[in-house]
């Protein structure tokens, strides 16, 4: 019975380090976020000049690089 709960209480510690460590890198370095990632546009007669802003922010916390962008 002493064995179990030690390997209970082994196993538990394991397991709350291992997600802590998971969490704490997951949250470093840069982070992109878009508050939306689509955006339907109305029709329009064709040669019209139309725009949509999209805003990315940077959750993280470290520099973050936009190397390329393209559309869809």
């Amino acid at each position: 019975m002493k064995k179990t709960i030690i390997m209970l209480i082994v196993g538990y510690m394991m397991t709350a380090s291992v997600t802590g460590y998971a969490s704490d890198s997951a949250a470093s370095g840069p982070q992109a976020f878009l508050s939306e990632g689509i955006y339907e546009f109305q029709p329009v007669v064709e040669g019209t000049h139309i725009v949509h802003d999209f805003i990315l922010q940077n959750r993280g916390d470290e520099i973050l690089e936009i190397v390329k962008i393209e559309s869809g």
